[in-house]
């Protein structure tokens, strides 16, 4: 499967579920899990950039180049094909 441009395209709303689901699968205590979603919103909604003397706040997706970015994407995806691919499930 081929996505295209993946880190903008995921919603905040369907990426942070995705990323809990996994996260409390991993048997992880519920404060930790709480931690990193905390932290996983402090990353998606106070995401500014600066583009020709503009500031600007990413709405949708996460930065390429983030820290964060390979490891959400790669949450999503696992949501995703366990919904569409592998069970037929919606996310």
């Amino acid at each position: 499967m081929d996505v295209n441009s993946l880190y903008t395209s995921i919603t905040h709303e369907k990426g942070i579920a995705a990323s809990k689901l996994l996260l409390e699968n991993s048997g992880k205590s519920t404060t930790y899990v709480r931690l990193c979603i905390d932290l996983l919103r402090l990353v998606l909604y106070e995401n500014y950039f600066l583009y020709e003397y503009t500031y600007y706040v990413q709405c949708q997706g996460t930065a390429m180049g983030s820290n964060v970015a390979p490891a959400y994407a790669n949450a999503y995806m696992n949501s995703f094909e366990e919904s569409f691919v592998y069970y037929g499930y919606q996310i």
